[in-house]
């Protein structure tokens, strides 16, 4: 998210909670091979247009709640609490 790039994950931990299937990356079912492969192939065959619209909206995701200001600022918060 941070380098731009279309994400694609398998849904562990709080990957749900970071990326939204179809919105700002693609998820696929924890395990599932098949559904992994799918995907990827809908990753691969989207219009340049689709992909640079998930890309900036994976990128504002990632500015707003996972740059390294926004994290050293919420761990300088965890410390003082």
């Amino acid at each position: 998210m941070s380098n731009r790039l279309l994400v694609v994950a398998s849904k562990v931990g709080g990957i749900s909670e970071i990326i939204e299937d179809g919105i700002s990356g693609f998820t696929s079912i924890s395990e599932d091979m098949n559904d992994l492969s799918k995907i990827i192939d809908k990753a691969l065959s989207i219009t340049k247009q689709e992909k640079d619209k998930i890309i900036d909206k994976a990128y504002e995701n990632y500015k707003y709640n996972f740059s390294i200001e926004k994290m050293i600022n919420q761990y300088l918060e965890l410390y003082k609490n």
